[in-house]
């Protein structure tokens, strides 16, 4: 004998527009966490790039933090 399905909870089938702030919301970390990594990649590259007594010798910038 197979047991009844359960009810669904309360506010999965409603449309109240949560799920999708919710959707937005995860989207614009994604985002702002993408462009980051990108603009990262493209710092490793151009400093892989630079000749090897550059990289060697170059001056450690202080962060803002």
């Amino acid at each position: 004998m197979t047991p009844e399905t359960p009810v669904e909870p309360p506010g999965l089938d409603e449309d109240d527009g949560s799920i999708a702030a919710l959707l937005d919301a995860a989207e614009d970390i994604v985002n702002a966490v993408g462009a980051e990594m990108v603009a990262d990649v493209e710092r490793e590259r151009r400093e892989a790039q630079s000749p090897r007594w550059k990289r060697l010798f170059k001056r450690s910038r202080k962060k803002d933090s």
